[in-house]
């Protein structure tokens, strides 16, 4: 169409170079050109809105397929997260229960150590004492000498306890509780 205006618009410019039926020709032309134009629109109008209804309803009919699609294959890898994930808490509360029997097993041994260990840290203690006074001549105050004698008689009342635990001769509920008051602030 632009085309054609400047067609026109060129001719009437050098209408002198023209004649004036070439001049009337090129305007006729350029009626009809958009008459056919107008038709062409208001034909093509109706033609393309049907067209663009039909691939609006085919894309719309393929978005709703894609969605449902997509959303299966979602609820698919959900699922499988899901039961990995399952899988996954499953094991690890295995592994747990593994470790507690491990631990619950290796706890008597561990402790039946700590105990052995504890009671030769208090031999070796003891031991320790009993050179530093045969070595020097330490004279103790008063005060001092009855701590140290009620801290001897908490340690013989403990290894007591011990051995009596040891060799399942257990103290009784009060022997025991007394113990524990005596002695709760050296344990």
């Amino acid at each position: 169409m632009e085309r054609v205006s400047a067609a026109c618009e060129a001719a009437r410019r050098s209408s002198t170079a023209r004649s004036g039926e070439a001049f009337t020709l090129l305007e006729q032309t350029q009626k009809e050109v958009s008459q056919l134009q107008g038709a062409l629109t208001l034909a093509a109008g109706e033609s393309t809105r049907a067209a663009a209804r039909e691939a609006l309803a085919e894309f719309e009919a393929r978005q709703a397929a894609a969605d449902a699609a997509d959303r299966a294959a979602a609820a698919d890898v959900t699922r499988q997260r899901q039961q990995e994930h399952n899988g996954a808490q499953r094991r690890e509360r295995d592994a747990y229960a593994a470790q507690a029997r491990e631990a619950s097993e290796g706890s008597q041994a561990e402790a039946s150590m700590d105990v052995f260990n504890a009671m030769a840290e208090i031999r070796m203690a003891a031991s320790r004492a009993l050179a530093l006074l045969s070595k020097q001549q330490i004279t103790f105050t008063t005060d001092r000498a009855e701590a140290i004698a009620e801290l001897c008689d908490g340690a013989e009342a403990a290894i007591a306890a011990v051995r009596d635990m040891a060799t399942d001769a257990a103290l009784d509920d009060a022997a025991l509780a007394a113990f524990m008051d005596e002695n709760g602030e050296f344990l």
